[in-house]
């Protein structure tokens, strides 16, 4: 079986194959990636053309044997040590939420507005700013009207911000999702070395919503600073993916076609808002060779909300940018995996912030590169 994704990427704008996907569950919403703002940037990644065949076989998981997050072989080297912060902001018990020093704690009352937050990525990278997208949702008869802040954390305690990541006058009664996405500065905040660039390591991302009689925030995204900008994926080892979430489930096959198959469960005791899908495409040597996340309009990604231990079956178009800008793929076959982020609902049960959940799993399928 072959496929020529030149000609099927003309007609992923068109169709948007969706299996069994039930609209009362994800809502039949297709997000086009980064598409709105493509147009303002003019780097963009080159699509995989050609033929590619897709054989139809098993290779065993390995996840289970990598450590959440291997340093790869990325070309970043960081930038020189007078623009690095050796000392961070620390806890400040005055600090506001969402403000630096904050110690980032999940708040007393539940919201009635929802917030999530996401990563994305592109092919320069910056030392100094990350891309990041956030939702929030608005139930019926809710208004507000407040800015959404978006904040790094390390250990607990808010180290970089963003205060008016988004902005809002007074929104329409719900319910309503909004979405924006941005690039946001990873300098410390505060303390002796305010401004410089964030120190390699984990870190936290969250989405805060302070408003006129509570508070919103978004569950944690892992973040991972390596050459003081996020951990790239591409050129990497496939141990540089993270590791699955045991509260998802997710599989999927490679089709004849440009998409991707996919079968997922959110074991949770809430609904969770299922935001992003992403594929990268994986060489003999365990190299990541292309990645679906490159900034680029191609590639589709469906979001929505998952009811709690319902399995959900949908089909994706998405389109692995080659990680080489333009160059080609290398000879042979290629190993398909997906990473797929969710972010469970306020109403998920457990004390302290929540984070994200993320769902790996290598696809059933090779691609063949002749």
């Amino acid at each position: 079986m072959s496929l020529d994704l030149s000609s099927a990427l003309r007609e992923a704008a068109d169709h948007a194959p969706l299996g069994t996907l039930e609209p009362s569950v994800l809502g039949r919403r297709i997000r086009h990636r980064r598409a709105a703002r493509t147009a303002a940037r003019t780097a963009g990644g080159v699509g995989l053309a050609g033929v590619l065949a897709v054989t139809a076989t098993q290779t065993p998981g390995l996840l289970d044997r990598y450590s959440r997050s291997v340093p790869g072989t990325s070309a970043v080297t960081g930038l020189p040590a007078d623009q690095v912060a050796t000392t961070l902001p620390t806890a400040d018990p005055a600090a506001a939420p969402g403000t630096c020093g904050w110690a980032v704690d999940r708040p007393a009352a539940a919201s009635p507005l929802e917030l999530a937050v996401a990563l994305g990525t592109y092919p320069e990278e910056t030392y100094s700013a990350v891309p990041v997208t956030v939702e929030v949702r608005v139930p019926e008869n809710v208004t507000f009207r407040s800015v959404i802040g978006v904040v790094v954390a390390k250990d607990g305690v808010v180290v970089a911000t963003s205060p008016d990541f988004m902005s809002f006058g007074a929104t329409p009664a719900g319910p309503i999702s909004m979405a924006g996405g941005g690039d946001l500065s990873v300098a410390a905040c505060g303390g002796p070395d305010a401004t410089k660039v964030l120190p390699d390591g984990d870190y936290v991302l969250y989405a805060v919503l302070p408003y006129e009689g509570g508070l919103a925030l978004s569950p944690g995204e892992p973040l991972v600073i390596s050459g003081n900008s996020r951990e790239r994926w591409c050129g990497a080892d496939v141990s540089v993916l993270p590791r699955g979430d045991d509260r998802v489930g997710i599989s999927g096959s490679v089709r004849g076609d440009d998409s991707i198959d996919l079968r997922l469960t959110w074991s949770g005791t809430a609904e969770a808002e299922l935001l992003d899908e992403r594929v990268v495409l994986v060489d003999a040597a365990d190299r990541i060779v292309a990645d679906s996340d490159i900034w680029a309009a191609s590639g589709e990604s469906v979001t929505g909300t998952l009811p709690p231990g319902q399995l959900q079956s949908f089909s994706v178009r998405t389109s692995p940018t080659s990680c080489d800008e333009g160059a080609a793929l290398p000879s042979g076959e290629l190993r398909a995996f997906v990473v797929a982020t969710v972010a469970p609902s306020s109403a998920e049960g457990g004390s302290g912030p929540s984070t994200n959940a993320t769902a790996v799993a290598e696809l059933i399928g090779t691609v063949t590169v002749p």
